[in-house]
């Protein structure tokens, strides 16, 4: 635990690591480290993000793109149309700026300190590439019929790709352990 780290901890936050042999009545090598949680679910929530019992992040990349999708679905549907069935003109620099304002932070939160796969970052890059067809009110096929790529979208758009702010977080927090001084446990379990 943080405890045994002496760093600091959240009470509210911290689960028990306990050791728990897989067959009852054996000690030894059948020792397996186990999460013990006040409700039995296959995933626990660990400093802002969801671990699943596999150590994997696959369940908390899908909630994150799917709080993104519906944010973009509801900012949508609010600059759609009015009661009369009139269009309402909503200037497209505002939406895409309410847009990056919203999706990534949404999508990049607690992301530098967990490891990432290609398909994880695919997956939240998507719903970026979502966010800015959307801000620019332009559908997939209409984009395929004309040859406009979503990297041109995003260069218009001056956005950064989601891809890199994450490299360039979890860079950042990669120099500040490293910084730390050489007897701090955080920087001991990252580079030994």
């Amino acid at each position: 635990t943080m405890q045994d780290w002496e760093e600091w901890c959240n009470e509210k936050k911290k689960e028990m690591l306990i050791l728990e042999s897989q067959s009852q009545g054996k000690i030894g090598r059948n020792l397996r480290p186990t999460v013990r949680r006040e409700y039995e679910q296959p995933e626990v929530k660990h400093v802002g993000i969801m671990l699943q019992e596999d150590g994997l992040y696959n369940l908390d990349t899908a909630n994150r793109a799917q709080k993104a999708r519906s944010k973009i679905f509801v900012l949508n549907q609010a600059w759609g149309k009015t009661k009369a069935g009139k269009a309402k003109r909503v200037n497209r620099a505002i939406r895409l700026c309410v847009l990056k304002a919203i999706v990534t932070p949404t999508l990049t939160a607690a992301c530098k300190t967990r490891p990432w796969t290609k398909q994880q970052l695919h997956a939240v890059a998507k719903v970026q590439k979502l966010a800015l067809r959307i801000g620019y009110g332009a559908g997939y096929k209409e984009m395929e019929r004309h040859g406009i790529t979503h990297k041109a979208l995003m260069q218009a758009a001056a956005w950064t790709p989601v891809e890199d702010i994450i490299k360039r977080q979890t860079l950042t927090w990669l120099g500040h352990v490293a910084r730390m001084t050489p007897e701090r446990l955080p920087k001991l379990a990252m580079f030994g």
